[in-house]
This record gives structure tokens, C-alpha cells and sequence, in this order.
């Protein structure tokens, strides 16, 4: 399915150790989307037809519902083409802001500044990202195990921290010293804490060398 190399590339790193009920958190600047991968299979996903369907990214607006998308269209005076354009190029994490589109960036800002709409942008991509797990965990009936992959799931320590927090009653919980260490490992490494909860990963998805598999 869509990101579906990104999973495959998961699943075969994680093969040994397969939880049943995975959760696969893709956090990418362009795109994003949190997955359902049930017995090594994805059942259901937050990506969808468009780009900009699902969560919201960078300057992507996420799912919107067509009767917002027509309303925004008519009050500024847009062309078809046009709306397209501002849902793709100019939402997100840039519209909410009116600054950036880098969460790390935004992040600088919400923590040493008074910026409201930093902190307000980044709530925001937390909070969408913790109901694209909710849904998944739904289809999967349950989690045994959530992984972080992407360039910010890999790198942003702040950003997984604040996902998980919300999500302590699905037995989700960070160490917040081996999440601190954690950017970008090699080989996928657990960065929850070691007793009563379920493990949480962060892995380094290699979508090319999947692809590449398929093709030789």
C-alpha cells in the first residue's frame, strides 16, 4: 500500500523480533503518515489518494473536508488550480506558523520564544500524529510495539517525546535518556523503558535497498 517499501523495509529489519501489532509512525518533512502492520502485513494507513490526504506536513494541510477546501477557495479568491497549490505548498506546519515549515525550527522558536503560533503549530503536528496512532491501533485491534522512522521520527527526540506522552494508557512509555541519544541509528533501537510497557523503536527505514530487492 502507499509507504509501503517504508513498512517492508521495518518489517524485514524487525523480522526476529515481529510484534503482531505494529504501529509504523513515518515522519517525514514531506510526508507522513502512520501505519497498521498486522502480522508483518499493513491493514490500513493514514496516507491516502492525494498527497495531502491523511496528516498534515510541512506545507501539506492534511485531510481536508471539501466543503472547508470550497469555502477557503470562494473567500480568497481562488482557481481550482489554485486551491490545490495552498493545500499543498503553503498549509501545514508553514500555514499554522505563517514562519516555517521545519518542525525543528518551530520547535526553537515555541521553546525561546513567546511565538504562540510556533507552539501552536507544533501542538498541532503532535496532536494529529497521536490520532493517526489511535486510528491505527484501532484496525490493529491493539499495539504489541510502535516504530518511529522518517527524517524527523529518526532524529527529532523532542517530537517523539511528546507523541508518546499522550499515549501512556496504550502501555507506551519513553526512557527519556536512551531517547535523548537517539538520532538516526544504524540498526533499530529501543527507546522505551524496560518494564510494563510495550517496546518502541526507532528505525532507519531504507526504501531503496527494498526497492532494488524487488528489481534484481
Amino acid at each position: 500500500g502507499y509507504q509501503g517499501l517504508v513498512c517492508e523495509s521495518i518489517v524485514s529489519q524487525l523480522y526476529y523480533d515481529l510484534p503482531d501489532k505494529l504501529i509504523v509512525c513515518y515522519l517525514d518533512e514531506n510526508s507522513s503518515s502512520v501505519t497498521a502492520v498486522k502480522f508483518g502485513t499493513s491493514v490500513d494507513t493514514t496516507a491516502g489518494y492525494v498527497p495531502n490526504e491523511g496528516l498534515f506536513t510541512g506545507t501539506e494541510s492534511g485531510s481536508v473536508p471539501y466543503e472547508a477546501a470550497e469555502a477557503m477557495r470562494h473567500d480568497m479568491g481562488l482557481s481550482f488550480d489554485q486551491m490545490v497549490e495552498h493545500l499543498n505548498k503553503y498549509s501545514g506546519l508553514f500555514g499554522l506558523s505563517g514562519e516555517s515549515p521545519s518542525v525543528d525550527h518551530l520547535l526553537q522558536q515555541s521553546e525561546t520564544e513567546a511565538n504562540n503560533l510556533a507552539g501552536l503549530a507544533v501542538n498541532s503536528y503532535v496532536y494529529n500524529i497521536q490520532k493517526g496512532i489511535g486510528q491505527m491501533i484501532t484496525a490493529c485491534g491493539g499495539v504489541d510495539a510502535l516504530v518511529f522512522a522518517g527524517s524527523i521520527g529518526q532524529s527529532s527526540n523532542h517530537i517523539r517525546a511528546q507523541i508518546v506522552s499522550g499515549l501512556d494508557f496504550f502501555g507506551l512509555a519513553i526512557d527519556e535518556r536512551k531517547n535523548s541519544k537517539c538520532k538516526n541509528p544504524e540498526t533499530p533501537t529501543k527507546i522505551n523503558l524496560r518494564t510494563r510497557v510495550n517496546p518502541i523503536y526507532v528505525v532507519s527505514a531504507d526504501e531503496h535497498q527494498v526497492l532494488a530487492g524487488h528489481t534484481f
